[in-house]
């Protein structure tokens, strides 16, 4: 009893929190569904809108079990009875897409908050022969299975001198949803590697091949372009250093790979991340801090410098896995990443470890002078981090 009555309260603040945070974000666009069931009708509409409004779609549910795991949106779970009352009265956002008949004769009721009330249909029926009289009167926009919807709403709205709604032709979306999943390319997600200082040579090659024997579309970037690569310490220096100075030139190359590799046919363009080794760091950090569409980006013993941030915002999650003992990026600097990354409201974690020097991850770093040193239990731990990461981000 005592457990179960513990519980209780833990969803109750849980969801109070999660209604806070959706009005806070006064999100584009907010689906609301009732249960599971009802999300193979939001489904195509909910991929279309993702395309064109990236990072902005919050799915809404009274059922804590339904959720939209195929596109980079945000989950919400509102719970039932009086809570989803208060959700429906006290919610922020432009426009709110719902399956529910009767809005405002009922429990769940409009409010002053919402632009756009938008109903969409799952069922192919006549709105005359199964719903209720007033069943979408309230509604600002609807988006109608065909012809036949719009002329008996059109019908009604005329008759009895009703507020005009915006009637949209949009077919129905659960036909869509099997013709989606009938006809949908088998796809993956991609992992962009940004390389270290040395250019993109054999070590993050390695990677790239480690990570497509794991089933992703692993692309490795080639950030001086014409495939140059480093052979000293001197030499990598001076192909780095135009690029760490000129840091929106060194975002506008990520950037240009981010969307070459979103182009390819195997990839799955709205699941894609970034990670990056050394100098890599920097940049898939950069790719973050340029407000780039990255379901996440990880940094390897990455140099942590800031730099400015978009206006958009950082989007993209962040790990950052660092070597406690790292001369190249000494605690200040750790502390003004952090203090940088929280400013910025990203979503970021920082994992540190100890004994770890620079480049721990590289089996052929042992150079005391500069600080590199290969740490096999901090290799291991960061790689089972990052895949911890990505099952999370994806």
């Amino acid at each position: 009893m005592l457990k179960k009555l513990i519980s209780n309260v833990k969803e109750f603040f849980l969801i109070i929190k999660n209604i806070k945070q959706i009005n806070k974000d006064k999100p584009k666009i907010i689906f609301f569904s009732e249960n599971k069931a009802y999300l193979k009708y939001a489904y195509v509409l909910i991929d279309v809108i993702n395309k064109k409004y990236p990072n902005q779609i919050y799915y809404v549910s009274s059922d804590i079990d339904d959720r939209v795991n195929d596109f980079n949106i945000k989950n919400i779970y509102i719970g039932k009875g009086a809570l989803m009352q208060y959700f429906f009265l006290t919610v922020k956002g432009d426009n709110m897409f719902l399956t529910l008949t009767d809005l405002d004769n009922t429990v769940v009721k409009k409010n002053k908050f919402i632009k756009n009330y938008i109903y969409f249909f799952h069922g192919a029926v006549s709105t005359t022969k199964v719903y209720t009289s007033t069943a979408f009167d309230n509604y600002d926009t609807i988006l109608c299975n065909g012809d036949y919807h719009v002329k008996e709403i059109e019908l009604r709205e005329d008759t009895h001198k009703l507020k005009k709604k915006k009637l949209i032709k949009s077919g129905y979306p659960y036909f869509d949803y099997l013709n989606y999943k009938l006809n949908k390319k088998e796809v993956n997600n991609e992992i962009l590697i940004a390389p270290s200082w040395a250019g993109r040579d054999e070590f993050v090659m390695d990677k790239a091949r480690e990570l497509a024997g794991k089933g992703f579309v692993a692309m490795a970037i080639d950030m001086y372009g014409e495939a140059k690569v480093g052979s000293s310490t001197e030499e990598n220096q001076s192909l780095m250093t135009p690029l760490v100075e000129d840091r929106d030139k060194l975002k506008s190359i990520a950037r240009a790979a981010l969307d070459a590799g979103r182009k390819l046919n195997e990839v799955d363009d709205s699941k894609v991340a970034a990670i990056g080794y050394c100098f890599g760091g920097l940049v898939v950090l950069d790719l973050a801090r340029s407000g780039s569409n990255v379901n996440g980006v990880v940094s390897f013993h990455g140099l942590l410098m800031d730099s400015e941030i978009s206006q958009e915002g950082i989007k993209s999650k962040i790990l950052v896995l660092h070597g406690e003992r790292d001369p190249m990026v000494p605690l200040s600097m750790v502390d003004q990443f952090q203090k940088e990354m929280t400013q910025a409201g990203a979503d970021w974690q920082l994992h540190s470890y100890g004994n770890a020097y620079h480049a721990f991850t590289n089996k052929e770093a042992n150079d005391p002078d500069l600080g590199t040193q290969y740490n096999r239990d901090a290799d291991r731990r960061s790689w089972q981090s990052m895949m911890n990461f990505f099952e999370e981000i994806f």
